[in-house]
């Protein structure tokens, strides 16, 4: 845990350094996700940009997952698997740039519905700036969609000890693999 800890208390200490240009309009999140979100799952053990695994039938971390959802397909921006079962999803990541405010309907909305669809209990909404763990075991609906939160960490929480290993022993490849999100 202090390795993965150790890691991302430096991408928070890079976010907050140019935290003005992370959360203006301009900084995508094409370019959170290279910068920040891709490294934060790394340094909890996943591996995001398939060094370890070129197969793309056995990746862990499908990028841009296509997702059943009302009726049409979507893509979720993560979706994290653990080996050898390919077809059930553990969870689904949803990132957004960080200037826009997570905290929204729509938004929560289409992270809870990637979940739901694939019967995972919690999806993952994240622009790095914050983390929103939600719950997917109940049928979506925008109307109840912000009661559904379970818990959010702000980036400066990631440094925080305590607050961190909550993240850890949730989302961890290793613990996940143990089952930590059955468990939640």
């Amino acid at each position: 845990m202090t390795e993965a800890h150790n890691k991302i208390k430096q991408l928070v200490k890079h976010f907050k350094e140019q935290e003005i240009t992370y959360l203006s309009p301009g900084y995508q999140e094409s370019q959170v996700r290279q910068d920040f979100i891709d490294k934060f799952f790394t340094a909890l053990g996943w591996d995001v940009t398939h060094d370890f695994q070129k197969n793309p039938y056995e990746q862990e971390v499908k990028i841009e997952n296509k997702v059943q959802a009302a009726g049409s397909q979507r893509r979720a921006d993560y979706a994290f698997f653990i080996a050898p079962n390919f077809r059930d999803v553990k969870f689904f990541v949803e990132a957004k740039k960080p200037s826009r405010n997570l905290s929204n309907p729509n938004d929560y909305y289409q992270a809870i519905r990637y979940g739901w669809n694939s019967k995972t209990p919690i999806a993952v909404l994240t622009d790095f700036e914050e983390l929103h763990i939600l719950d997917c075991r109940f049928k979506p609906d925008i109307k109840t969609a912000l009661d559904r939160k379970l818990e959010n960490f702000h980036y400066t929480d990631y440094g925080d000890e305590e607050k961190f290993k909550k993240l850890f022993y949730l989302l961890n490849r290793d613990e996940v693999a143990n089952g930590s999100i059955e468990k939640y």
